[in-house]
């Protein structure tokens, strides 16, 4: 069948671009390539009624490449790695300059007279390491909600003897795929203060980046 406007009809006989050709030449070769195949396998079912398994050995290799081209193109491509970085803005801190080290990275950021230094560093963590650090964390310290799964990540706070609202707090992170985190404030962040840069860092990212 001829697609377009008058002439459609003279266009299908030969004169112009039939509506397969320009399926053909709208979708991609690995596509039209199976289809190919697929309307071969169909014409020698139709001709013989069902194939011959002398026919399904003949024609197996082009059905698999069929199959293996449509589920190429089905599958969704995978989620690029959390880059090691440390964010350029976190909402009601400036950002200070990246300092890069052997396997980490420093930043701090500062709103008023608050300043934290945010150290990321990253390394290969293997089960035994990691019930060893949950096993800490968990022993005394008191536990910060991360957001993620218990067993993608743990973070518990480091504070001073002051009570209440002037009470000043670190935060240390753990992350199963081997990341590592400590938000510290020297003296001038309350938990509140941790908690606002804990939550403007990808964690869930660096979580899923698993390292080998």
């Amino acid at each position: 069948m001829a697609i377009g406007g008058p002439g459609g009809a003279a266009a299908g006989a030969g004169g112009g671009v039939s509506a397969t050709d320009r399926w053909a030449q709208a979708i991609p070769p690995a596509i039209t390539n199976a289809a190919k195949i697929k309307v071969r396998a169909n014409d020698l079912a139709g001709r013989s009624g069902m194939l011959s398994s002398a026919a399904m050995r003949r024609h197996r290799p082009m059905l698999l490449a069929a199959a293996v081209a449509l589920s190429a193109c089905r599958r969704a491509p995978p989620a690029p790695p959390a880059p090691f970085d440390l964010p350029d803005a976190i909402p009601g801190f400036t950002a200070g300059a990246r300092e890069p080290g052997d396997g980490w990275l420093r930043r701090t950021y500062s709103a008023g007279a608050t300043r934290i230094t945010v150290t990321l560093a990253r390394h290969a963590m293997d089960d035994a390491a990691w019930d060893g650090w949950v096993q800490m964390s968990t022993s005394g310290f008191p536990q910060a909600d991360l957001e993620l799964p218990a067993a993608a990540g743990n973070g518990f706070y480091q504070c001073d003897d002051r009570a209440g609202a002037n009470q000043r707090c670190d935060l240390l992170i753990q992350l199963r795929s081997g990341v590592h985190l400590e938000i510290r404030g020297g003296g001038t962040s309350t938990r509140r203060d941790v908690d606002a840069i804990r939550g403007g860092l990808p964690l869930a990212a660096l979580a899923r980046d698993q390292l080998r």
